[in-house]
C-alpha cells in the first residue's frame, strides 16, 4: 500500500479548500487516486474525478469553519496510511456595508453604516469610504462604523458608497447614500439665503421636506421682500386689534413651540387657523414668511417659515444673519393667546431683548428654511 502524503500546504477559498502535497511512496504500484478527510480522519471522501495530481480541491465547506484535513493515496493495492492533519478555515469577501448615510458639516461629510450581513468567514478589517457622485476623489479608510470625508467644496451635493475588507480582499460597493449637500455658515445655501446654522449633525424640523434629516438652517437674504434696499417688512402677528377670537386674541394649538426644529410646525398651524390674507382671521407675518418662494437656478424654492424663538435667537447670534440692528423681530412662538414672542436684534450675546408682546404690534420679519 502506498506511504502517506506529506507536506500539506492549504489554501482556503470559498466555501472550498486547496491542498497541496507530496506523494508518498507507492511502493510497488501507482497511485491512482486519493481520499481526503475534513475532520482529522473520522470519515472520508473519495476524490472525484480520480486524479493523482496535487492538489486535491475540496467544495461544499462552511465559510468561517475550520476543518482538520487530512489525505491517504489509492493504489491498486489498497488505501495507504494517512498523512498529518492541515488547518484549513474556508472564506470569501465580505458582503457589501448596508445603509451608508452621511451629515454635511464644513467642507467635510461624516459618512456611517452598518456592518456587512456577513464576513465571508474572515473578520472585516477595515473599511474605505468614496465618493460616489459629486465630483472629487476624496476617500477615508477606518475600522470602525463611521469616518469622516474631508476636503469637499461647499455648496456642492455628494453621495457615498462603502467596501469591507478582510483577508480575502475587498467587498462590492454598498448601494450609494442619499445626496449630502456640503455648506458652512455664512455660505450661500440652496434657497439663495444665507446659512446661519449648522450643527454638524441631523436634526428635526417638523413638516419641512428634510423632515428628521435636517442639517442647515438658512435665512432669506435682506433684500427677500423685493430688491435691494427693500429690507425686512413690518407685519402685525396676527390680525385684529385683540378682539377675543380674532387671530390677534386667539390660542392656536401647535404654534407654541421654541425649540430649533419647531419653526416650520409653529407657521403651519398659524396659517391652518388664520388663513385669510388679510383682517382679523389673518397671520400677516407667518403669512409673508410662508409664501416667499424664490426662484433660484430655475427652480422654486419652497419650505419657508417664520422661525421658533429659538431659531430667531440662533440667527441673530450668527456672524451672518444680516438682521437689521435694534430692529424687533417675530417669532412663530406664540406666549399665550394675545401674545408672541420677538427679538431685538443686533446687540451682541443673544436674547438681547426677547419676550411676549401683543399680537396685533407690528415687528420686521426674515423667513428661514431647513434643508
Amino acid at each position: 500500500m502506498p506511504g502517506a502524503p506529506t507536506a500539506l500546504v492549504a489554501t482556503p477559498g470559498n466555501a472550498s479548500a486547496s491542498i497541496a502535497f507530496a506523494a508518498g511512496a507507492n511502493n510497488g504500484a501507482t497511485i491512482s487516486n486519493y481520499e481526503y478527510s475534513t475532520d482529522n480522519g473520522s470519515t472520508w471522501t473519495t476524490r472525484n474525478p480520480q486524479s493523482a495530481a496535487s492538489p486535491v480541491a475540496i467544495s461544499g465547506l462552511t465559510n468561517g469553519t475550520t476543518y482538520q484535513v487530512k489525505l491517504r493515496a489509492i493504489n491498486t493495492v489498497g488505501t495507504g496510511a494517512e498523512s498529518d492533519a492541515v488547518s484549513v478555515t474556508p472564506a470569501t469577501v465580505p458582503a457589501a456595508p448596508a445603509g451608508v448615510q452621511g451629515v454635511a458639516g464644513d467642507g467635510q461629510v461624516a459618512v456611517s453604516w452598518l456592518a456587512p450581513s456577513s464576513d465571508g468567514g474572515s473578520a472585516v478589517t477595515g473599511y474605505m469610504v468614496t465618493v460616489a457622485s459629486g465630483g472629487g476623489s476624496q476617500s477615508c479608510t477606518t475600522a470602525t462604523l463611521s469616518c469622516p470625508v474631508t476636503g469637499l467644496i461647499n455648496g456642492t451635493s455628494h453621495t457615498f458608497t462603502v467596501t469591507a475588507t478582510n483577508a480575502r480582499g475587498d467587498s462590492s460597493a454598498s448601494a450609494a447614500s442619499s445626496s449630502v449637500a456640503v455648506y458652512v455658515v455664512g455660505g450661500t445655501g440652496p434657497g439663495g439665503g444665507k446659512v446661519f446654522y449648522a450643527p454638524g449633525l441631523q436634526f428635526g424640523e417638523s413638516f419641512a421636506p428634510c423632515g428628521s434629516g435636517c442639517t442647515y438652517l438658512e435665512a432669506a437674504p435682506a433684500d427677500w421682500n423685493g430688491g435691494p434696499g427693500s429690507g425686512d417688512p413690518y407685519r402685525v402677528w396676527g390680525g385684529g386689534d385683540g378682539t377675543p377670537g380674532s387671530c390677534s386674541n386667539k390660542a392656536i394649538a401647535g404654534a407654541s413651540f421654541t425649540a430649533i426644529g419647531s419653526g416650520k410646525a409653529n407657521t403651519d398651524s398659524i396659517m391652518a387657523a388664520c388663513p385669510a390674507s388679510s383682517g382679523d382671521n389673518s397671520a400677516p407675518a407667518a403669512l409673508a414668511a410662508s409664501t416667499y418662494a424664490p426662484t433660484v437656478g430655475g427652480a422654486v424654492v419652497t419650505g419657508w417659515f417664520l422661525p421658533s424663538q429659538d431659531e430667531l435667537n440662533a440667527l441673530d447670534v450668527s456672524s451672518v444673519s444680516g438682521l437689521n440692528p435694534d430692529a424687533y423681530y417675530w417669532s412663530s412662538s406664540q406666549g399665550g393667546a394675545s401674545l408672541a414672542w420677538l427679538q431685538l436684534a443686533g446687540l451682541g450675546g443673544g436674547r438681547d431683548w426677547q419676550g411676549d408682546v401683543v399680537k396685533f404690534f407690528i415687528n420686521q420679519v426674515r423667513p428661514v428654511r431647513a434643508f
